[in-house]
Formats: C-alpha cells, sequence, structure tokens
C-alpha cells in the first residue's frame, strides 16, 4: 500500500485577537505521485482491480460495441495537519489528462457527483462488485465541461476535509461518477499516476494549527483575611473553569477568592479550547501574613525586643549581629562592647517568611535607667505632639537625638549639637504621626538614654 506524503508550501503567521499568545495559519498542498497516491478505478466490464492507470475518470461509453460505465476514488493522507486544528478551507484542482487513452476526453452529458466514501476500501483489489458505499450528504457536483480539454480548479471541498479530519478513522476518501451515467458520456483528468506532476490531483488546505491549552497558574495573598488572588497568561480563544477545593467555582479569567476558614486547598484550573482540555492542580495554603517588623528598647547594655505582630502559629528567628541568635519571641540580649548592630528577625509560619533588620546601638557604659530624669527632662507625656527635651543644667553633652515608632523605624532625628546642649533644650512636633507609643532615644557622651512618650493626637 502506498502512503501519503503531503508537501508543505506555505507558513503565514497571523495574530487572532487581542489576548497573549498567537496561533498559527498554515497552508500545505497534498500532491502524491505513483509512489504515495491512493486512488483506482472501477469498471462494469472489468472484474480486476485498476489501481495503475492515469486516469481519474467518470465515464460512460462503449467497447466493441459493448457498453461500460467507469468510475474513479480517490484519498488523500491528512496526517500531516494537528490533531485539533481548526480547517479554514480546502481546494481541489483536477486536470484534464490530455493524453489518456481515452481520446474523447471531456465529453456528452458529464455533469458528475463528488461523493464522500462511507466505507473502507483497497486500491489493488477494489473492483466494479465491491466498491465501496457512498452518501449524498456533502455531496458535491462538478457542473458540465464547457471544452474537452478544460481543468476544474479550486473545487471547494472544506466540509469534507473538515469531516476527515475531524474523524480520521472515516477519512476513505471520494468516488467521482458521472450525474447521469449516460453512454457518451465522460470526465477525464489525470490521476496521481500520471507522469506530468504538475497534471495530478492537488488538494490545497489552509488550517489553524492546534495549540495545546496551557493550565497554569500563580496564586498570592493579598493581605487580606484569608483572601487569595489567582492569575494565569490567557490565551486565544480558551475558556477556564477554577475550581477552589471549599465547594466554590469561577470562570473569571483572574478570579480573587476568599475562604472561610484557613488550612490547605487543592486548587484546580481547566483550560479548554477547540485543541485539548486539560487541568493542573497545586496546593493553596490560606493562612494569616507574616509581619518582621520588630521594635526594641535599650537598657544600658542590654537590649529588649518585641515583634510588631504577636502570631501564636508563627516561629521567631532573631539575629542579634554579634554571633548570638535566639528562638523567644520576645528576647532580652546583652551586648559585650558599645557599638551599632545589624539586628534581623526571620518570622515564618505555614503560609510564608519574612525577614527584617534595623540598626541597634549598645552601650556598655550606659547611664542608670533610674538616673534619666536627673540627666534629662522630656515632657509632656502623653502629648498632643510637641515635645520638649532639656537637660536640666546636668553635666552630660547631647550628641544626637532620635525617636523610634513601635515598628523600629526612625521617625525624627536631631543631629545639631548646639541646640541640644543649649540651656532651652529642644522642641520637635510628633502632631503628623500615628497615635501611639514612641521612644526618644537620646547618644549622650555618657551612653544611650531611652524614655517613652504616648502620642494622643486628638485631631
Amino acid at each position: 500500500m502506498k502512503s501519503l506524503k503531503p508537501i508543505v508550501i506555505g507558513l503565514l503567521f497571523i495574530l487572532l485577537g487581542v489576548q497573549t499568545k498567537a496561533q498559527n495559519v498554515e497552508s500545505i498542498a497534498i500532491r502524491p505521485g505513483p509512489q504515495d497516491g491512493y486512488d483506482a478505478e472501477v469498471r462494469t466490464d472489468m472484474d480486476f482491480p485498476i489501481w495503475h492507470d492515469d486516469d481519474f475518470i467518470a465515464n460512460a461509453w462503449t467497447v466493441n460495441l459493448g457498453a461500460f460505465i467507469q468510475r474513479s476514488l480517490i484519498k488523500f493522507d491528512l496526517s500531516a495537519i494537528p490533531s485539533g486544528s481548526i480547517i479554514l478551507g480546502a481546494r481541489l484542482s483536477l486536470f484534464c489528462n490530455t493524453t489518456s487513452g481515452h481520446q474523447q476526453l471531456h465529453a456528452g452529458n458529464n455533469s458528475s457527483y463528488l461523493l464522500m466514501i462511507t466505507s473502507d476500501w483497497d486500491q489493488y483489489q477494489t473492483k466494479w462488485d465491491d466498491q465501496p458505499s457512498t452518501t449524498l450528504a456533502n455531496s458535491i457536483i462538478l457542473p458540465q465541461s464547457q471544452y474537452k480539454t478544460q481543468d476544474y480548479l479550486n473545487i471547494d471541498v472544506t466540509n469534507q476535509i473538515d469531516y476527515f479530519h475531524k474523524n480520521p478513522e472515516k477519512n476513505y476518501g471520494f468516488l467521482m461518477k458521472l450525474l447521469e451515467e449516460e453512454t457518451y458520456s465522460s470526465l477525464v483528468f489525470a490521476s496521481s499516476n500520471h507522469i506530468d506532476p504538475s497534471k495530478r490531483p492537488l488538494l490545497e488546505i489552509e488550517f489553524i494549527s492546534c495549540v495545546t491549552p496551557d493550565p497554569s497558574f500563580a496564586f498570592s495573598l493579598t493581605g487580606m483575611p484569608k483572601e487569595v488572588s489567582f492569575t494565569l497568561i490567557p490565551e486565544n480563544n480558551t475558556n477556564y473553569w477554577w475550581d477552589f477545593g471549599d465547594g466554590f467555582y469561577s470562570s473569571l479569567l483572574e478570579p480573587v477568592h476568599t475562604y472561610q476558614t484557613q488550612g490547605k486547598y487543592n486548587v484546580c484550573l481547566t483550560a479548554s479550547n477547540g485543541c485539548d482540555t486539560i487541568t493542573t492542580c497545586d496546593s493553596v495554603n490560606v493562612c494569616s501574613l507574616v509581619d518582621a517588623q520588630f521594635s526594641f528598647q535599650n537598657y544600658q547594655n542590654s537590649v529588649s525586643f518585641v515583634p510588631m505582630l504577636n502570631d501564636p502559629e508563627a516561629q521567631y528567628t532573631w539575629n542579634f549581629g554579634d554571633g548570638f541568635y535566639s528562638y523567644l519571641k520576645e528576647p532580652v540580649h546583652q551586648y559585650n562592647s558599645d557599638g551599632a548592630y545589624l539586628v534581623c528577625l526571620t518570622v515564618s509560619n505555614n503560609c510564608n517568611l519574612l525577614t527584617f533588620c534595623d540598626t541597634v546601638r549598645s552601650s556598655a557604659l550606659g547611664i542608670d535607667a533610674q538616673s534619666v530624669e536627673k540627666q534629662v527632662n522630656i515632657f509632656p507625656s502623653p502629648t498632643d505632639g510637641i515635645i520638649n527635651v532639656t537637660k536640666g543644667g546636668n553635666p552630660v553633652n547631647f550628641q544626637s537625638l532620635k525617636v523610634i515608632g513601635m515598628d523600629g523605624k526612625l521617625v525624627f532625628e536631631h543631629g545639631d549639637f548646639t541646640s541640644l546642649n543649649s540651656a532651652a533644650g529642644v522642641q520637635f512636633d510628633l502632631s503628623g504621626f500615628a497615635n501611639g507609643i514612641y521612644t526618644v532615644l537620646l547618644l549622650t557622651d555618657q551612653g544611650y538614654l531611652n524614655q517613652k512618650v504616648i502620642l494622643c493626637n486628638k485631631k
């Protein structure tokens, strides 16, 4: 049995729609020759297969005064078109066999059917008495020829080729026969066995190649309680169906879903287009986002640390910047020498992991906390915004003043030594900040001084 090997003659890329991925519009020409063609004839007066003739013919004639009827069969291999592709158009061109042994060529009342074959056949065995069945559904009528060497170009066979492509197990090809099989009528075309390649049947097909849908997706917690955002890369002509794993579903492209309870959910996305339907699933852990910010308080050469959020499910890892670590939630660390240390807190739970770092200064010579009020006055507290800092005439020299929020971040800094050490002291305004507890951190020639102030801005 011969095999069909189509020749790719063209490839054109176009963009379809406004989505992110394009599909290919391709054209192929299938024009088999003597070695790979699949065609045959059947005649009422010949009880043997005819598969090597160079005619593709519909004929009712006589020989030696004996009448006979002749029909032809042909099948094209469509396997070069990827499964699931969309057939845009198919055109069949048949060329008159001007060197045929049927020298009358096109003659008589030769309007003919091109019928879809509905049962299997073998070109090496098929004869008139066992020719395959056909159907009038989707039949094509070839009009009567206008002259005896007429070529029939670009016959529209889109519906037939589309059916054969979608149902490859039913691709039995075409049978050509006269509408009225009256004597002395004929259409004589060349078959795939013709010596001249330009005379052989030519099937040209344009199609959109199949693009398998991609159901990959990503997800992230939005920061709202138990709310998850889902994203994907959209594709042309593709439908999406989300199963959130909790009994809820969505056909939105990129939904945001709120779960009722924390936990792990098996989320599945099904992507479907004309090519295929594919589902992918992933485990989504719905829990609270952690926060690694922290505040700290100096007590001479010891520093106490407090996380901003108290998450009972979280794990805490402190790096004090001096080679020591702690897994306590609220540790107190004693430094062995003065200096600035980069302290980092890593907080993790079943949902995510975050690290936050801040600079902490330690003074082994630190001033006794009980003598702070004797060394410096910081008032009022509570305050609606205005804070005063004075020395009260004590023999301590200020070097810098910082105000730290409860998140451990610097909100105010004063580095003017002259005004810091003046008799009038320093006044600054925190009314633009959120109400809460702030730490006034003073660097002096005798070490650090710390004092809490409460901001209660009635505005």
